[in-house]
């Protein structure tokens, strides 16, 4: 919708990812732990309010018709249309 767009959280849910995943080493982990938690709270907020972006382009995008088109004709010159 030619609107800009950041990643809506794909690194920072990555992150949070690997620190879970670190939160297993021995003596360590629970640092990993921690900051894995933090990381997770940041992750759901960015991906409320990009949640909350595409609602607002939805609403004003106006016929939500107008991307989900209908079926289509089959053409009999296509081999793989079934």
């Amino acid at each position: 919708m030619n609107q800009p767009t950041d990643d809506c959280g794909e690194q920072t849910g990555m992150t949070a990812a690997i620190l879970m995943v670190c939160g297993i080493i021995p003596c360590i982990g629970f640092l990993f732990s921690i900051a894995a938690l933090v990381f997770i709270g940041m992750y759901l907020v960015k991906v409320w309010e990009c949640k909350g972006r595409a609602e607002q382009l939805a609403i004003a995008g106006g016929d939500p018709g107008q991307w989900a088109a209908g079926p289509q004709p089959l053409d009999p010159n296509n081999p793989y249309a079934s």
